[in-house]
């Protein structure tokens, strides 16, 4: 049974809630689907059309957190109201949808451990700016510094000193989703992002945002100590992204959700296109990368 039912099957028969909220749970999450809103003089439909069917779908978010989340919602389900002319408002439906952001930042690595032998070699891929803000930002340092810790990773990971192992690229308790090879896990995890349009076919394979389709990509190579756990991806992990699918009970990790593919042929030139391994682990430290490659 998806986690979904269960979880409004624990409302229904908590005296706290009972039939009456699930009911209203189950209106939520169609109202939710297809919500249309006008901002700007333009129709726009909410996070909602992708969000509720990865909600009714988890299988491994545990029943508890799921029930968090639902109830969250339904005590914010007024801002899900109609004016005048049968539309939802933008405003409502904005902060809606971050108090769901906001629930799911509290819930995320919950999952279990994924079901596979444990990868060795995992891969992260992140925008080169954005990567060198982080090690300003999380570390305190120049720009100059993380200009320089980013060539020697490019270069020689091994030549980095402690201090700048120990560098973050987040703070400790964040996320980090990772890929890695499917066929040995000891090779290169982005195996199919060959030249030329190696940064697109990242993008596309791994669902990365589309907002942030243009500039140099960092590929990521690292190992993790055996203390840190790979969970599989949920939707709490996911938030409103909008390119993840909840992992299949029955599949022994997480997968990556690609660019829709009418897109991609047409307008990026990628056709070696799959859903990839994919999980999620506590943020590493700069000392277990053990290879970087830029992506153009």
């Amino acid at each position: 049974m998806p986690v979904y039912l269960e979880a409004l099957n624990e409302i229904e028969n908590d005296p706290k809630y009972g039939p009456i909220v699930r009911e209203e749970i189950e209106e939520l999450m169609h109202d939710w689907l297809e919500v249309p809103y006008i901002m700007d003089g333009k129709l726009y439909v909410g996070f909602g059309r992708h969000i509720v069917p990865n909600i009714k779908t988890e299988e491994f978010l545990p029943v508890s957190y799921m029930k968090e989340i639902l109830v969250e919602l339904h005590e914010n389900k007024n801002l899900l109201i109609k004016d005048a002319t049968g539309y939802f408002i933008d405003s409502n439906i904005y902060t809606f949808e971050n108090i769901y952001q906001n629930k799911c930042n509290d819930l995320k690595r919950k999952a279990i451990e994924i079901k596979i032998s444990r990868p060795y070699i995992l891969g992260n891929a992140v925008k080169k700016r954005k990567f060198l803000h982080q090690l300003m930002d999380k570390n305190c340092i120049s720009e100059l510094n993380a200009v320089n810790v980013l060539n020697l990773l490019l270069t020689n990971p091994m030549s980095l000193k402690t201090f700048q192992k120990n560098y973050i690229m987040e703070q400790d308790n964040a996320s980090m989703w990772a890929t890695w090879n499917e066929f040995d896990s000891n090779l290169d995890p982005f195996h199919f992002a060959t030249t030329p349009f190696q940064a697109n076919k990242v993008r596309v394979n791994l669902g990365l945002s589309r907002k942030f389709h243009k500039g140099t990509l960092l590929l990521l190579n690292y190992v993790i100590p055996s203390t840190l756990k790979l969970r599989y991806p949920t939707i709490a992990d996911a938030g409103v992204f909008e390119y993840f699918s909840p992992a299949d009970e029955t599949y022994l990790h997480g997968l990556t959700k690609p660019w829709f593919k009418h897109f991609i042929l047409d307008y990026w030139k990628v056709t070696d296109v799959k859903p990839r391994p994919e999980t999620v682990h506590k943020n590493i430290r700069i000392g277990f990368i053990i290879n970087v490659e830029e992506a153009n």
